[in-house]
């Protein structure tokens, strides 16, 4: 019986874990596996623009914050101006406040963990749509106020995504230097 092993590969720059009875290759090193070579490498990213993805950033920060605390702060006068449920105009502004926090905590660290930018990218593409089905959900009782503000939160949030998300690069190998 062969020992199990434990190997990790990258998918999309993440590094997955996973165990197996067969012989995987360590990282960088080509090994057969049930007769085919298998190399394994670890994609690497970074940042492509530290400073443009910083005012991304406070963008994401400042639009959250606002939309938050207007929905905090006048939920019922917003059930009147946009047509939906208390419940939903409380949970938009929640939501977007926790959105705010984490770009906020990310925007202020001297470097950026890239990671934690792909999990922000993650989930405002995931807000974006979870906005896309509130409006075909609430379209009918919505007023044209309460219709124009999801569709624009879609194309921010999903703008902000897109935007963020191309910051996030892989890192291009250096040419190796000839000797003269």
């Amino acid at each position: 019986m062969q020992p199990m092993t434990s190997s990790s590969s990258s998918v999309f720059g993440l590094s997955l874990s996973a165990r197996s009875k067969l012989s995987v290759p360590k990282q960088g090193v080509g090994q057969k596996v049930l007769g085919v070579e298998v190399r394994m490498v670890r994609a690497k990213v970074q940042i492509h623009d530290e400073r443009f993805l910083r005012r991304v950033l406070w963008a994401d920060t400042t639009l959250g914050s606002l939309t938050a605390l207007v929905g905090l702060f006048f939920p019922a006068r917003l059930v009147d101006l946009f047509g939906m449920p208390l419940g939903l105009i409380i949970v938009i502004a929640v939501v977007t406040l926790a959105y705010a926090v984490t770009a906020l905590t990310i925007a202020v660290q001297t470097s950026f963990p890239v990671l934690s930018v792909r999990v922000l990218v993650w989930a405002n593409w995931f807000w974006a749509a979870v906005s896309t089905v509130l409006l075909l959900r609430h379209f009918a009782a919505a007023t044209v106020l309460g219709v124009a503000f999801l569709v624009l939160q879609i194309f921010v949030v999903g703008g902000l995504a897109y935007i963020e998300g191309r910051q996030i690069v892989r890192q291009t190998a250096k040419p190796a230097q000839e000797p003269a």
